[in-house]
């Protein structure tokens, strides 16, 4: 496996692009602008916890957060909750062939004002797990 953080990435920006075809990927941190540039996606991996689970080989768990940015509307937060339990069930099915445990842990909403027009966002945090083989250890 590549590094499981870049391959965690990998693999829900590769989901999206089917669940959300209608949605752009930013692979960076997304800039206030207009709201004709939206709807987007990003997919980051800000934190990993790891411990040797022998000599050989350590458990990587890694804290995994896509974040959602669409035009606001009056029906903003139900739009945004509407796209959670799809969202969640494609990012949950391609994560499991590649990694030993997966699962949604939070959910956030809020909305930003970017421009004349509020704008949504969605945060879903999901927490997966990855066994690296460490090679030959001295």
């Amino acid at each position: 496996m590549s590094n499981p953080r870049k391959r965690a990435r990998e693999v829900v920006k590769n989901a999206l692009s089917i669940a959300l075809p209608d949605f752009t990927f930013r692979p960076a941190p997304y800039r206030s602008g207009s709201a004709a540039t939206l709807p987007v996606y990003e997919v980051a991996t800000p934190r990993t916890d790891i411990s040797r689970e022998s000599v050989e080989d350590e458990l990587q768990d890694i804290r995994l957060e896509v974040v959602l940015r669409v035009a606001g509307g009056d029906a903003i937060f139900d739009d945004l909750d509407d796209l959670c339990q799809p969202l969640e069930a494609a990012i949950l099915a391609a994560l499991v062939g590649e990694f030993e445990e997966s699962e949604l842990t939070r959910i956030e909403t809020a909305t930003a004002p970017d421009g004349a027009e509020p704008v949504g966002l969605l945060l879903l945090t999901f927490q997966t797990r990855a066994r690296v083989a460490l090679g030959n250890p001295i």
